[in-house]
């Protein structure tokens, strides 16, 4: 009577082991190439942890702590070291086999899979892992509080590679997806009038992508519901408000030149203070918004961006603190207490910690592995994470070394580095030294300059025509050349301020109208679809411009 049981446990043993060397299905679907469990145990079916990207989940590993690991599954989250073994998000303990090492892999058992969200089911040829309300990953949260301040003209929301979609309603200024029933990827989803100009699903690589692209008159919301995304535009009036009447110094005249219109703004140095403005990372503004968020009375868009990330390419301080690296020759303003700088003098910063100087590579929120990067806080956006180490200054010395994700507060320093590059700033005894963050710079007047931005060519130089694109890196055959609209900034005859526009026009046209209206000196800024300027609560041209990451503003004294 005792030997059915055993016979029974034997044969469950049996489809166990053949189970464990079957592919393993996402969904009933195999993948190519294909997935195999692996393991020293054969009733514990395992995966090696280079392969889990393959089933959508994101991996990351410690610098600090070689045997602590990070798994991310949509919404869910479960992390393992040696001493603590696994355990959640909220940081309760999981019954969950540990992490093993098999032929010199590091492999993990699919039971860890159904803690992040998947159902897991032990066939007789195959394993599969069944994703049930594994909600998208990575878009939503940023989305919802990143869209309607960063990059309004355009969204790009990440629905995960286990999230299928279909259009539940769309009209004007509406359009919800809803989650679970298929569309194909590579859709086009038309919106009509001023809210989306185009919607599109497409896949990139394991993901599904939401893009949208929206009108320059709207502006975009998303919103979770359930199992529901809602976008939802408000269009801007067609045209925008008109400049009010200039205050007490500052003068506003229009001239016509052989083939447009030029606009001229002159600010008195002695009433009005440049400064140059940034909006949060990522984030993007109007010249107007610009202007009204901090009490200007004229502003006017900034350096060259990467669309992308609405990060400026060019060098840029702004209240002292430099945000950008110069990149190239591209002639640049700089503002001392002692006057105006011209030029374009190579700028760094520098870490100087335990006698030693390390030069900062990047200032960016976002680790990366060959780089020492810094980034101050603003309340928002996330430093360092597993793989990295992260030193958090204050008072002149490293307050905190960590290896895991953080918001630092607001003005908050932090570098970020791979310690296996850096193992010197990963020492055990680093918190506690002193350390300090300086700007260096190839040119020792800049060394004063408080606010300063680069975009480029010199348009005037000593009231002389001083375009030399080739000089400065530019492709003059190239988009950035056209005849477009132009903005820059100069110096009259008398030393006031002036940013100009002019309508439609080459960089060496704009060059020439602004010789002839007496400038002395003069820097193109960001021009075409970005070439805006704000006077007296308006925008001058009756156009609307995109958004843009930063601006030159002026402010009573």
């Amino acid at each position: 009577m005792r030997i059915k049981p055993i016979f029974a446990a034997i044969l469950y043993i049996f489809a166990l082991e053949r189970a464990s060397a079957a592919p393993i299905l996402s969904n009933l679907m195999p993948f190519n190439p294909l997935l195999t469990a692996v393991g020293s145990d054969p009733t514990e079916p395992s995966l090696a942890l280079n392969l889990l990207g393959r089933l959508g989940v994101h991996v990351t590993t410690s610098g600090l702590d070689a045997s602590r690991i990070r798994l991310v599954l949509g919404d869910s989250r479960v992390e393992y070291s040696d001493s603590s073994g696994w355990v959640d998000a909220s940081g309760a303990m999981l019954d969950l086999p540990s992490v093993e090492t098999v032929d010199g892999q590091t492999v993990v058992s699919l039971r860890v899979l159904g803690a992040l969200g998947a159902k897991l089911t032990t066939g007789e040829t195959a394993i599969n892992l069944e994703f049930v309300g594994v909600l998208p990953t990575g878009g939503f949260n940023q989305v919802m509080a990143w869209q309607a301040t960063r990059r309004p003209n355009q969204v790009s929301v990440n629905l995960s590679r286990a999230a299928d979609w279909r259009i539940e309603a769309q009209s004007q200024h509406h359009l919800t997806l809803r989650l679970r029933d298929t569309i194909a990827a590579d859709t086009a989803l038309p919106v009509g009038g001023d809210g989306l100009s185009r919607a599109r699903l497409w896949q990139s690589g394991n993901d599904a992508m939401l893009e949208l692209d929206l009108t320059m008159r709207a502006e975009a919301r998303v919103t979770v519901d359930g199992a529901n995304l809602t976008v939802t535009t408000e269009p801007r009036d067609a045209l925008p408000p008109s400049p009010g009447v200039p205050p007490l110094g500052v003068s506003y005249a229009v001239s016509l030149t052989e083939k447009s219109k030029l606009h001229l703004v002159s600010i008195d140095p002695m009433r009005y203070a440049p400064k140059v403005l940034a909006a949060p990372w990522g984030g993007a503004k109007t010249a107007l918004e610009f202007a009204r968020d901090n009490g200007a009375v004229v502003a006017v868009n900034g350096g060259y961006f990467d669309p992308a990330t609405m990060q400026a390419v060019d060098h840029l301080i702004s209240s002292g603190q430099l945000l950008s690296y110069w990149r190239g020759v591209r002639a640049g303003i700089g503002f001392t207490p002692s006057g105006l700088l011209w030029g374009a003098p190579i700028s760094r910063l520098q870490l100087g910690i335990g006698g030693v100087k390390y030069t900062v590579n990047s200032i960016q929120p976002t680790p990366n592995p060959k780089y020492l990067t810094m980034f101050v806080g603003d309340g928002f956006n996330r430093v360092g994470g597993l793989g990295f180490t992260t030193l958090s200054l204050a008072g002149g010395a490293v307050r905190l070394s960590s290896d895991a994700t953080f918001t630092p507060v607001l003005g908050e320093v932090t570098l970020t580095f791979d310690p296996n590059a850096l193992p010197a700033l990963n020492a055990s005894g680093i918190v506690g030294s002193s350390a300090v963050v300086t700007i260096t710079s190839s040119d020792a007047a800049w060394l004063g300059a408080t606010e300063a931005l680069a975009a480029g060519p010199r348009l005037v130089s000593a009231s002389a025509f001083a375009v030399n694109g080739k000089l400065e890196g530019f492709d003059t055959n190239g988009e950035i050349w056209r005849a477009t609209r132009q903005v820059a900034f100069g110096i009259d005859g008398r030393g006031w301020y002036v940013v100009a526009m002019l309508e439609l026009g080459t960089p060496e046209e704009f060059a020439s109208a602004l010789v002839n209206a007496g400038l002395r000196d003069a820097l193109r800024l960001d021009s075409g679809s970005s070439a805006q300027i704000a006077l007296a609560d308006g925008l001058i041209g009756a156009r609307w411009a995109r958004t843009v990451p930063n601006a030159l503003a002026f402010v009573a004294k």
